[in-house]
């Protein structure tokens, strides 16, 4: 004797596939939600180095729509870590062509102001080494970069807040010492993460390849630090 088929049976079934798709459809919500949330306040930095004469600077802009929390920043010239802006200023060039070392290609004035520097430096040292060596210093110093050094403004980024369109100097030069930044620009390298409020985090780094000419930030699970490269000041 056959069975006979019910159709209240399926109504069991087809009320727990709907309540499953109505999960499903649920969860799919919320994410778009959160991912609209993030985006909403999605930071966006990007670097530069603006140059007019007698003028440089470091640019990092917030080209976002959300503030950007900076928890991490490098600096290297040629490669060697820089801990301040003031050691970026007081960098000297060693007497080997540096441009050579660092794989980019040779900047002629770059390397030139580099090998002036170690004549004058191996000059000094051996002729001027207890008067003029102080009297040069801080003649050469407070003269070469007092005028000048009167022109160096800095600012601290680590720990600070960028807002969306907001562009910050963290390093000026005035006078006639921006020239030789200048002609060093391009190995003088800034590498910073940062975080949206959604502790959302991305990497910048100007070593890498870039698009346009600029360094393009990629996501990273969080800012870790290294206190041996970073950033102090």
């Amino acid at each position: 004797m056959k069975k006979s088929f019910k159709i209240e049976s399926l109504v069991p079934l087809s009320a727990f596939l709907i309540s499953l798709c109505a999960i499903a459809i649920s969860v799919l919500e919320v994410r778009v939600m959160n991912e609209q949330k993030e985006a909403s306040v999605w930071p966006r930095i990007f670097t530069a180095k603006h140059i007019e004469p007698d003028l440089f600077k470091v640019m990092v802009k917030n080209s976002g729509v959300g503030p950007a929390q900076i928890r991490y920043l490098e600096v290297r010239i040629n490669g060697e870590i820089m801990k301040s802006w003031s050691d970026v200023y007081e960098y000297e060039e060693p007497a080997e062509n540096t441009c050579e070392k660092s794989g980019e290609k040779p900047d002629e004035k770059f390397c030139e102001k580099s090998v002036e520097k170690s004549v004058e430096k191996s000059g000094e040292k051996s002729g001027e080494k207890s008067g003029e060596k102080s009297g040069e210093k801080s003649g050469e110093k407070s003269g070469e970069k007092s005028g000048e050094k009167g022109g160096l403004e800095q600012s601290i980024l680590t720990n600070n807040v960028i807002l969306p369109g907001e562009l910050v100097y963290p390093f000026v030069v005035k006078g006639k010492v921006a020239e030789e930044f200048s002609n060093r620009k391009k190995y003088i390298k800034l590498k910073l993460c940062y975080c949206s409020i959604y502790e959302k985090c991305w990497v910048i780094d100007e070593s890498l390849k870039r698009t346009a000419g600029l360094a393009v930030p990629y996501p990273v699970e969080a800012c870790e630090t290294n206190s041996t490269l970073q950033f102090l000041n």
